[in-house]
């Protein structure tokens, strides 16, 4: 199997590590790292850090979009606007999570059509959910922050959001394991 035809199944297996890592910290965490785990969403350093590489990823795919003249300036334009992200915008790293989430679904719907995958169902229901999760925290990123305190202070909240990341961890282990093993 060629190495681009890696990628789609290592990026589930990545993910599928990524969501349970999560599940575990919010299972061993309560009220009392409320304070220090709500500033996440504003946190500056991982949002730069993640919005470097998703502002270099949407210039890659927004290459076919933009005349060739153009081409050259899409890769400063992302370096730039990450220094601008980094300067100017609160809840830098809510935001440009979002935006990995958005990129991430429309990924995985556009890969899922080449591979023949299980569940054919279940999988575009995950990335649409996935994907407006991230419309949702892009476009009003204090609520990760909001969401954050409700699943420390509630236990239905925290059950739920547990469930949810389960069925994302669980997914992309067998999707992506899946995947490794038939191509």
């Amino acid at each position: 199997m060629p190495l681009s035809d890696k990628i789609f199944p290592l990026s589930m297996i990545v993910l599928a590590f990524i969501m349970g890592f999560s599940t575990f910290i919010i299972l061993k965490s309560d009220s009392e790292k409320m304070q220090g785990l709500e500033k996440i969403p504003r946190n500056r350093l991982w949002g730069t850090a993640l919005g470097i590489f998703v502002l270099l990823w949407c210039a890659m795919e927004a290459r076919p979009l933009v005349s060739e003249s153009f081409q050259k300036y899409l890769i400063p334009l992302a370096v730039f606007g990450t220094w601008v992200g980094y300067m100017f915008l609160d809840y830098l790293f809510a935001r440009v999570l979002g935006g990995f989430l958005i990129l991430l679904a429309h990924y995985y719907l556009f890969e899922s059509f080449a591979f023949k995958t299980p569940f054919k169902p279940l999988f575009p229901i995950l990335c649409f959910t996935m994907g407006t999760f991230g419309i949702l925290i892009a476009g009003k990123p204090y609520l990760l922050r909001d969401l954050i305190r409700k699943i420390l202070t509630n236990k239905r909240w925290k059950s739920a959001t547990v469930a949810v990341l389960a069925t994302y961890t669980i997914s992309g282990f067998a999707f992506g394991i899946y995947h490794m093993m038939t191509h």
